[in-house]
């Protein structure tokens, strides 16, 4: 082949390329246009009364998909984190669910931003004002914002007090984002025992890294103080904020509505009345 030749071939060569190229071009071109045309007789459409309706409808969708997405998620992930089964109904909202003083505070520490800044929340009170239900809910709130763990708290004293667990239980409660002690009562923390300075040791290193904490107890404010060592308290206080709970039982009221229909059931059981 001459140079004359390999040239002319070259040549058409990069013509054929330029056809091909600007092909191309007219095709995303003309797909461009296309899609253009549709999306502005999408956007027509749903202005008419049909579209309202129809993008009216979606969204009810979409919140009926997300809550039960919600809800799902919640049946899965509540006996992993501790919580019994008897709490699992506990929400910040929803059909059925009374609020109560506590669960009032639990709403306030979600939406204003406790939960999120780090603080702490204390329920005090009677038994059955629904302080567990209204911590159940908060954890079942921070759904997708970091651990969460519910602890009892007479099992958290039995294993400090089990050599094989001593290591493990004061680590779980240190590191996980979200704890939720529950039922912080009169004697398992003595004065000078093994235990007091363990659990010590886990509120200043929580405190201290600013993990939300919320804390559930029948104590009364004198017999709160009296349990708990001065560093507990002061830190408790600083921590974020304490509340007395004084609503009656919410057991005893679902029990007398039992009584008072005649035995008949409440498939919501305690969900009914927000309490446990």
């Amino acid at each position: 082949m001459t140079p004359q030749e390999r040239a002319e071939e070259d040549r058409q060569r990069r013509l054929r390329l330029d056809a091909a190229n600007a092909k191309a071009r007219e095709d995303r071109d003309r797909e461009m246009e296309e899609w253009r045309k549709k999306v502005e007789e999408r956007e027509a459409w749903l202005k008419t009364p049909d579209g309202e309706a129809w993008s009216a409808e979606q969204a009810v969708l979409q919140a009926e998909r997300r809550v039960l997405a919600e809800a799902a998620n919640w049946r899965r992930d509540y006996l992993l984190i501790g919580v019994i089964s008897r709490l699992a109904p506990a929400a910040l909202e929803g059909d059925g669910i009374e609020a109560g003083q506590a669960l009032e505070h639990a709403r306030d520490y979600v939406r204003g931003g406790g939960l999120k800044r780090g603080e702490s929340l204390t329920l005090l009170g009677g038994p059955g004002g629904g302080k567990s239900f209204a911590a159940t809910a908060v954890l079942r709130a921070a759904a997708g914002s970091g651990s969460r763990k519910f602890i009892y708290f007479p099992s958290l004293i039995g294993a400090l007090l089990d050599r094989d667990q001593r290591k493990s239980a004061p680590a779980a409660a240190k590191e996980t984002r979200l704890v939720v002690f529950d039922e912080l009562g009169g004697g398992y923390v003595k004065p000078g025992g093994l235990v007091a300075p363990l659990f010590e040791e886990v509120i200043f290193w929580r405190h201290g890294e600013s993990r939300p904490t919320i804390f559930t107890s029948n104590l009364t404010d004198e017999e709160f103080k009296a349990n708990f060592s001065d560093r507990i308290i002061d830190r408790i206080k600083e921590w974020g904020p304490v509340f007395r709970v004084t609503d009656p039982s919410f057991r005893q009221r679902y029990r007398a509505d039992v009584v008072a229909r005649k035995g008949s059931s409440c498939p919501g059981g305690y969900r009914k009345s927000g309490a446990v």
